[in-house]
């Protein structure tokens, strides 16, 4: 209709602006069977360059905090591997949508759709067992013994998020467990395939999802 409307609470005719100064550490510790990392990340929200505004809803006056953690462990003559990944976020104030926690698909909790869960604040976490069953090279790509090795999956997902003040709803967490496939050809090339049933039910209307989803992706880097 050419009229401009928002979605979101703090948006202004759908379009917020914002200037952000973010303060990044990390770690990594990583050894021949082992590799733990650490990443901390302080968002601060400037009223600042045409930044939105407000006395009461979200604007871009905030601060921020994520920190992420990844253990990964390689055992066994067959190198299985048992993968442990978790996010949390906390921040001081509302946040307009971009500085959102989004959960739901493949990065966060599978079997659920992107962005199930939009909210201020979260925590995810995610614990994947890994067993090598086939190599499949791809020729002109692998090239070590450990490049094109086919893995089967198990996996169970959780997500936990809130909004902050008044505009908080239900449901606030998300959790689910499956299986899945992996390949990769080379440390550049990777390959998944997921099957994960959402163990939460989210309305949608007077609908819900409560029924297996398959997550995919191709990643490519050169």
């Amino acid at each position: 209709m050419g009229i401009p409307f928002s979605f979101a609470p703090g948006e202004e005719n759908g379009e917020a602006t914002l200037a952000v100064t973010r303060l990044v550490q990390e770690w990594l510790d990583r050894r021949v069977d082992q590799v733990i990392a650490a990443r901390s990340t302080f968002s601060f929200g400037l009223d600042a360059m045409g930044a939105t505004i407000h006395d009461t809803d979200p604007d871009g006056q905030f601060i921020a905090w994520m920190g992420q953690f990844q253990w990964a462990q390689r055992f066994g003559e067959r190198h299985y591997q048992v993968i442990f990944k978790s996010n949390l976020q906390l921040t001081n104030d509302p946040l307009l949508p971009m500085e959102k926690c989004a959960l739901g698909g493949m990065d966060t909790v599978r079997g659920y759709p992107e962005n199930t869960l939009v909210r201020d604040e979260c925590f995810v976490a995610s614990l994947e067992f890994r067993a090598p069953v086939y190599r499949l090279p791809l020729p002109g790509v692998s090239r070590g013994p450990e490049e094109g090795q086919i893995q089967l999956a198990v996996f169970a997902d959780y997500g936990h998020a809130k909004n902050k003040g008044v505009f908080d709803l239900d449901p606030n967490e998300i959790y689910s467990a499956g299986v899945g496939v992996r390949w990769d050809p080379g440390p550049k090339v990777h390959t998944a395939l997921y099957w994960g049933y959402p163990f939460k039910e989210v309305d949608v209307g007077d609908k819900g999802w409560l029924s297996p989803r398959v997550n995919f992706f191709i990643q490519a880097a050169y």
